[in-house]
């Protein structure tokens, strides 16, 4: 099987960064900027579902106040996903971690860490809200905030607002679906952004296409300075498949 990505060089990192990983070892984990983590004053995470293992990583490093948004998941949905992974009994790893999620929700989410039950996207009641609004309401103007995003495709409907909130960043890190679809965008955003591409990784789950364009990537964006200037290979050594069951993609640029 064809295990080869190629993305434009609009996506190639800049350079090398001091890169740690944040999260699971594999699906739910992403490469960051060290750097970038201290830096934050908050951590604002859009898209959590089941996992907060990144949160939780982040927090760890830098222990900042947290909100994250997501309005596919509550308890109560933490609860149906529990008797869904129960009724299989082939997938032990599966049923794990339902019950983990289930029980460390509570847990989990409390104090200066706050889940809102939002899907991002723009304003409107009682169910979503804009990137801008979360900026001014959590934020403020002088604050410094980390920001992760998987949102399942949603993220097309925010890049002009993320471009407007760009200067409160510390540093990103952006899940892209459908990438094929949306080279386009993607590369207009990535030219205006004011960060650097510190660090790019195909998400196995999904297919290669014809052409050879990995459907779903996730990329890290950095205000930090590199560290060296010297060539890179991908996957970095840091990276893990999504998932464990297929090799990670190797990754060229043209």
């Amino acid at each position: 099987m064809n295990n080869q990505a190629v993305l434009g060089q609009f996506l190639r990192p800049v350079g090398q960064f001091d890169l740690i990983r944040l999260g699971s070892d594999s699906d739910g984990g992403y490469l960051v900027v060290k750097q970038d983590v201290e830096n934050a004053d908050i951590l604002v995470s859009l898209g959590i579902c089941d996992d907060w293992s990144f949160e939780a990583a982040f927090l760890k490093a830098n222990n900042v106040p947290l909100e994250a948004f997501d309005g596919s998941i509550s308890l109560f949905d933490l609860f149906k996903m529990f008797i869904k992974s129960s009724l299989q009994f082939f997938n032990l790893k599966r049923l794990s971690h339902s019950i983990f999620a289930l029980a460390s929700y509570k847990s989990f989410f409390s104090g200066t860490k706050r889940h809102h039950k939002y899907f991002v996207g723009y304003d409107k009641e009682p169910n979503f809200i804009a990137l801008k609004s979360i900026f001014d309401q959590y934020v403020g103007a002088n604050g410094r905030a980390f920001l992760k995003i998987d949102i399942e495709g949603w993220e097309y409907r925010i890049l002009d607002d993320l471009l407007a909130v760009a200067d409160r960043l510390s540093g990103l890190v952006i899940e892209f679906h459908d990438v094929d679809l949306h080279s386009d965008s993607i590369e207009r955003f990535v030219n205006k952004l004011p960060l650097d591409v510190a660090h790019v990784h195909c998400n196995n789950f999904a297919d290669i296409n014809p052409d050879q364009t990995p459907l779903v990537i996730e990329v890290s964006f950095s205000n930090a300075k590199r560290i060296a200037d010297s060539a890179l290979t991908f996957p970095h050594r840091l990276d893990s498949p999504n998932n464990v069951k297929k090799a990670d993609y190797q990754i060229a640029f043209k």
